[in-house]
């Protein structure tokens, strides 16, 4: 999440891959391959690329054709930078671009990304060590989703009680698991990546003293740039107000607005009652927020016929930017602003003090949820609106 600080981007690439010559480039060329699940996968994917972060925003440096016996290869000069690999349905790997990377038995259907690491580097390897403690609370949901729809379907609103208790559990087992791995694995830049598992509103003491004790283990030596922009990002990150219990609280009606569209036509909140509604309080500048939008719009596209809806609040000031960033990003939700960026009259209404920050409302008008994003926004998806 970000703070009122413009321009901070923790995971954004400063400036352009470095450059030379064309016989160096084929010295330090690295290789990054995969083989995918053949099958019926084979019939309707068949692209794949490669992305690094660069300028607040994933740019595709890279494609490769997927053949008949779903294998891909890249080879690009090593970024030093955080990546992914992305498929044609918009689900990824995230990857570490230093050293050739192979990997095996990849399904590019699973929620979290699943595949047999070969061949990596130490921090590509502890990305995996992340993705497995992802992957081991998406196996947990799946199991309790199918409970919770028999419960429901029974009506037994005590057995429902007990599994969402359950749930929590396992969200917070899952957020300690994470917390515990990156304390051990200080100071290696993965845990940049795991920090962005993480939110601010139940994390941020913890955040903050990650950036503390990688910049002690840093000083005097080479500091990757990842590192340094999560560093200097924490430090303009103020907790002095409690940002946990600022804003509404869960189990109150959601306060109405009405802010205008791209179009200058106002549009209010309460006029998409009787759907559940994601407030989603983001901008253009936000690094974060950005890096959220791929999972956010599968999740848009899988339940919008649902009865779901987004409707996107953004912080930018300027207009041109808010609107690039949309159809960058395909976010063919509602969108509103009043291009007053902090002074925003729903995020002051809603006490909104660092972004991504986002409200999920019943379709009577009342919050269920909020701060939710990743798992968590998916899970909760999962249990109001089934698979």
């Amino acid at each position: 999440m970000l703070s009122k600080v413009k321009n901070i981007a923790i995971y954004a690439l400063l400036g352009g891959l470095v450059a030379c010559s064309s016989q160096e480039g084929k010295q330090n060329q690295i290789q990054i391959k995969g083989e995918v699940f053949t099958g019926s996968s084979q019939d309707t994917l068949h692209q794949v690329f490669l992305d690094v972060v660069k300028e607040n925003e994933y740019k595709t440096i890279d494609t490769a054709q997927i053949n008949e016996k779903g294998q891909f290869s890249f080879e690009v000069e090593p970024a030093n930078e955080f990546g992914r690999i992305r498929f044609e349905n918009n689900n990824s790997i995230p990857i570490y671009v230093d050293s050739s990377l192979h990997l095996q038995k990849i399904d590019i259907y699973s929620p979290i990304a699943k595949y047999d690491l070969v061949e990596g580097s130490k921090v590509n390897r502890e990305i995996a060590q992340f993705l497995a403690i992802l992957r081991d609370f998406n196996m947990v949901n799946d199991s309790l989703q199918r409970e919770y729809i028999q419960a429901e379907q029974a009506g037994d609103e005590e057995r429902k009680a007990a599994l969402e208790e359950v749930f929590r559990k396992s969200y917070y087992t899952s957020v300690e698991k994470t917390k515990a791995l990156i304390n051990t694995l200080i100071p290696s830049v993965s845990v940049i990546y795991a920090a962005s598992l993480l939110n601010m509103v139940d994390d941020g003491t913890f955040l903050k003293e990650l950036a503390e004790k990688m910049q002690k283990a840093y000083q005097g030596k080479p500091m990757p740039s990842a590192v340094k922009r999560f560093i200097d990002y924490m430090s303009q990150v103020s907790l002095s107000e409690d940002v946990q219990s600022a804003g509404p609280e869960e189990g109150s009606m959601a306060p109405d607005f009405s802010l205008p569209q791209a179009d200058g036509t106002p549009f209010s909140l309460s006029k998409l009652r009787g759907k559940y509604v994601l407030v989603d309080f983001w901008a253009s500048w936000c690094g974060p927020c950005r890096k959220e939008n791929p999972q956010v719009v599968a999740l848009y596209n899988k339940y919008k016929d649902k009865g779901f809806e987004i409707l996107g609040v953004s912080l930018d000031e300027d207009k041109e930017a808010w609107l690039k960033a949309i159809e960058k990003d395909r976010l063919t939700w509602i969108h509103v602003s009043d291009l007053k960026g902090w002074q925003n009259e729903a995020a002051r209404l809603y006490n909104v003090n660092a972004i991504p920050m986002t409200y999920l409302i019943d379709p009577d008008g009342v919050i269920i949820a909020k701060g939710l994003r990743g798992p968590a926004l998916e899970a909760k998806l999962q249990e109001l609106l089934g698979k």
